[in-house]
């Protein structure tokens, strides 16, 4: 499987895990008796809704970051919580042991899943990836041939001083390069998709590398213009030329006596 599938299967697993989380906290918050019956565990309501916040928020703090390895660290270690939690209620008089046990071995196949994700978002953290996401108002077909043309990415990135090549393809859909120096930058990838609600286009860019986010999102806004206009806007030489000339010829007058009121 190429890295980028790698990544992006990563990305959704994460992703699911987040709104899984914020799912389950809200029904510990919301309905702490009902679920406590659940899985047959005494009820303990005020325990339960804290259980509930830690979800929530690692919930939140997964889908928001960027690199959510420490979020994803807080599930585990909250997984852990949860089994020790089940493990006590197994020998507890109290508790319907079937029900428990279910939900031991869930929460066990869960921990599996956070700890695995976790690991290889610690892992890919190292790197220092900067993303952006545009809506370009021209077919999807169009937005990817414009990207896949040799030397098109160096007319848009300016922030990464680099030759690229294309390493891998997907026609319409998705394209990645790397730089032929790597130093800089390493690589990078555009996905393409139907923008959510409206005409156009939506291109997601990852690059691997030195580069400030703020100056991906420059490069990616260039290359939109490119393809909607064939060019990219400048105020150089415009307008400001000519008004600077007229302001200096009126100083020379003035200076020299000559200004007519």
């Amino acid at each position: 499987m190429k890295r980028h599938e790698i990544g992006r299967r990563s990305e959704s697993l994460a992703r699911g895990l987040g709104w899984f989380s914020i799912a389950l906290g809200m029904g510990e918050i919301l309905a702490p008796r009902g679920l406590s019956r659940l899985i047959g565990v005494e009820e303990h309501p005020t325990l339960m809704r804290i259980l509930g916040i830690r979800e929530a928020v690692s919930g939140v703090g997964i889908l928001l970051q960027d690199h959510p390895a420490p979020s994803l660290w807080s599930r585990v270690a909250g997984d852990g919580m949860d089994l020790a939690l089940l493990g006590a209620a197994i020998i507890s008089d109290s508790s319907e042991k079937t029900r428990v046990v279910a939900a031991t071995a869930a929460v066990a196949g869960v921990t599996a899943i956070d700890a695995f994700c976790s690991i290889r978002f610690t892992g890919s953290g190292r790197r220092r990836l900067a993303k952006s996401v545009i809506t370009v108002n021209r077919p999807q077909s169009e937005v990817y041939a414009f990207w896949r043309e040799p030397g098109n990415l160096n007319r848009f990135i300016k922030s990464m001083p680099a030759e690229f090549e294309v390493v891998s393809a997907r026609p319409d859909e998705f394209i990645e390069w790397r730089s032929t120096d790597g130093v800089a930058v390493k690589s990078g990838s555009a996905s393409f998709s139907p923008a959510f609600g409206r005409d156009g286009t939506e291109v997601r860019v990852v690059v691997d590398g030195l580069i400030p986010q703020r100056l991906l999102h420059e490069d990616v806004r260039r290359s939109k213009r490119l393809i909607e206009t064939g060019e990219i806007p400048t105020t150089e030489g415009q307008a400001a030329a000519p008004r600077s000339s007229a302001v200096m010829s009126r100083m020379i007058q003035r200076f020299e006596g000559k200004e007519v009121a």
